[in-house]
């Protein structure tokens, strides 16, 4: 007797429907959850379908609403993932009797022929990824333009003085926005361009952020060569301005590879207090004392990389009262009381390598 035919889900739905409904309502980022799934093997899969989800979730919503699916769905996290695998990704389902499979497929050809669309044609949902107004961020995205943030090194020159110097040279400043909305407006509106043009603006939140279109080319540019500027992405520049510690504070960076966010700290206490960098991939120890001589991040010499010496006391009471913020995660405290002694003086970053 022939063995019964395996009507079940793929486990590619299954498994990413949990991740799915982990990374919406937990707020994790995507990757974190998936990789925390013990189905190593579904991994790639799962992460290609989710991202595409992510990606035209408001599409798939708008679908799922158009068709009524979500009124008999026994999973809503299965059933999105369905409607994003047929209408963004392989554009077919598994041809298995599956009541859930089942369930979209019916939907999707009712949908076809009430609006009179060929199969495999639904160009409504096509152009709709994210987007819930013509100006907003997820817009932006959709049109798969990118920007290029570059973060001022107020070590080395002011704001106002590398806008001049830009200014100089030919690019064209965009006005300042007065407004979140304004300013997407505006990053829309210039990335649509084609005229041969460089374009920049001032960053809406970071002061000390300026930002370019993605084609800008600084790698020969003399502000950049000089390290006047740092190309570092938006994102990895907010836990300074967050932090916000002013001049002469004690500072323990526990995470400090590569050493973006670390200079940028020493700009934002204008070169004045201690940094404590604890950095466990010892191939930065060439590439993060290059990028400080560059910076002007100090004004000694030379830069200390020593491995932790757990007979060494930074934590005396003298240097704890300086102590502008520690990081209380257990593993990285424990790196944190094996540094070396905490050097006297301004104008230091010590970087130490651990284990």
């Amino acid at each position: 007797m022939a063995p019964a035919s395996d009507n079940r889900l793929p486990r590619v739905y299954k498994e990413g429907a949990k991740v799915l409904k982990e990374v919406l309502e937990s707020k994790r980022g995507l990757k974190d959850v998936i990789y925390s799934n013990r189905n190593k093997a579904l991994h790639t899969k799962m992460f290609a379908l989710l991202n595409k989800y992510l990606d035209y979730q408001n599409s798939v919503g708008k679908f799922i609403e158009e068709t009524s699916l979500g009124k008999n769905a026994k999973d809503e996290f299965v059933m999105k993932l369905l409607c994003t695998e047929l209408l963004y990704g392989k554009k077919r389902l598994p041809p298995i009797e599956n009541h859930a499979i089942k369930n979209v497929q019916n939907a999707y050809k009712q949908y076809c022929d009430e609006n009179n669309i060929a199969d495999g044609n639904i160009s409504i949902f096509e152009t709709t990824a994210n987007c819930d107004s013509p100006n907003s961020y997820e817009h932006f995205i959709a049109t798969k333009k990118k920007l290029r943030y570059v973060r001022v090194n107020t070590l080395m020159i002011s704001k106002e003085d590398l806008i001049s110097t830009l200014v100089s040279d030919g690019f064209v400043e965009i006005p300042k926005s007065n407004s979140y909305d304004e300013f997407l407006t505006l990053i829309i509106e210039y990335t649509a361009r084609t005229v041969n043009e460089e374009y920049f603006v001032q960053d809406y939140h970071l002061d000390d952020v300026l930002v370019f279109l993605q084609s800008t080319n600084f790698h020969d540019y003399a502000p950049y060569t000089s390290g006047s500027i740092f190309l570092q992405d938006k994102a990895s520049c907010f836990p300074t301005h967050l932090l916000s510690p002013p001049p002469n504070s004690v500072v323990f960076d526990t995470c400090a590879a590569p050493g973006n966010k670390t200079l940028h700290l020493a700009a934002y206490m204008k070169n004045q207090g201690n940094i404590i960098c604890v950095k466990q991939e010892c191939l930065s120890q060439r590439t993060f004392p290059e990028l400080v001589a560059t910076l002007n991040c100090w004004s000694r010499p030379g830069i200390e990389a020593q491995p932790p010496d757990s007979k060494s006391n930074m934590f005396t009471p003298e240097v704890l009262r300086k102590v502008y913020a520690v990081d209380k995660d257990p593993k990285r405290f424990k790196y944190m009381k094996e540094v070396v002694e905490l050097a006297n003086g301004s104008d230091v970053v010590e970087t130490i390598f651990s284990d």
